[in-house]
């Protein structure tokens, strides 16, 4: 299966109640990206890829580059090639971007700011999202966010408290 024709099985998904429930559980067991799982032993049943349906190969030091090698989380029983999944979360990630509703519902406890590094380097990515990706990173990196210290208080504190000595409080 190529990489856009696994693109257009997620998107049937999306849009298919009876396989919705199927994408939503992927979504929530493969991200954030820390709950991922290299699959170093052959598990029962069938070793494929849940997208594209190819037998998958065991994560060992002579397979770390082969796009079979298989993928999962602590979470489900699905199984994803590195391929497929390098699709599946440039996918996600480009739904988050474009304000899918669902998808950012199903993401609600991921923050978008994981992604964008990730949106801002992948070729699979848009440039559309890229752009927003690159907008939301200025945004992040160039603001200043207020802080408060102990000791501004305790300037604050006295003042107000030299102030109603003075009114004779």
């Amino acid at each position: 299966m190529t990489n856009e024709e696994i693109i257009t099985s997620l998107e049937a998904m999306l849009v298919n109640p009876k396989a919705k429930n199927f994408l939503n559980h992927m979504v929530r067991s493969y991200f954030p990206a820390s709950k991922r799982l290299k699959v170093e032993i052959i598990p029962e049943g069938t070793f494929k890829c849940a997208l594209s349906r190819k037998d998958l190969v065991l994560n060992t030091e002579a397979n770390k580059d082969v796009a079979e090698v298989g993928f999962t989380s602590k979470e489900t029983n699905t199984f994803l090639s590195a391929e497929s999944l390098t699709v599946f979360t440039d996918w996600v990630i480009a739904k988050s971007f474009n304000k899918d509703k669902h998808i950012n519902w199903l993401l609600s406890g991921v923050k978008r700011t994981d992604f964008i590094d990730r949106a801002t380097q992948s070729n699979y990515i848009n440039n559309d999202v890229k752009a927003k990706a690159f907008k939301l990173k200025e945004k992040i990196e160039g603001s200043k966010s207020a802080s408060f210290k102990l000791g501004d208080a305790n300037s604050a504190l006295a003042a107000l408290k030299a102030k109603m000595e003075a009114q004779g409080y």
